[in-house]
């Protein structure tokens, strides 16, 4: 038997629902609009701003739909880790419901269990997707 998520629906019929924009980040636009074309949905970016002091103030597009990908390369892993922590709850303060993580590591690495693990994380239950 499925478990419920917070909106009634059993975690299997939400993880099969269609997802229905993908964000990105900017350095990886190429990448998110092939994404995008062969999943038949908007890509929109998220604007990532550095003060100075090294601290990140990222931007959402407003509002999301329920079901939203999130695409981000795990090359440079703390740097990009940190802003999935931010992007992650900021989604879902603006509405997203079930986040998957579209996760590629780095050229020629294997798939990582800890990776796996940040985006049930991130997802909370969602899908990942470590390619």
């Amino acid at each position: 038997m499925s478990r419920p998520t917070d909106q009634g629906v059993p975690a299997q019929e939400a993880a099969s629902a269609p997802v229905e924009l993908l964000l990105h980040f900017d350095d990886e636009a190429a990448q998110a609009g092939a994404l995008a074309r062969e999943l038949g949905v908007p890509a929109r970016c998220i604007a990532c701003h550095r003060f100075p002091d090294g601290e990140l103030r990222l931007t959402l597009p407003a509002p999301l739909p329920p079901r939203v990908a999130l695409l981000r390369g795990l090359h440079d892993p703390n740097e990009k880790i940190v802003q999935l922590l931010i992007a992650a709850p900021a989604a879902r303060e603006l509405g997203a419901r079930d986040l998957v993580l579209v996760a590629a590591a780095g050229a020629g690495d294997a798939p990582r269990a800890d990776l796996a693990l940040l985006g049930h994380e991130l997802a909370q239950g969602g899908d990942v997707l470590v390619v």
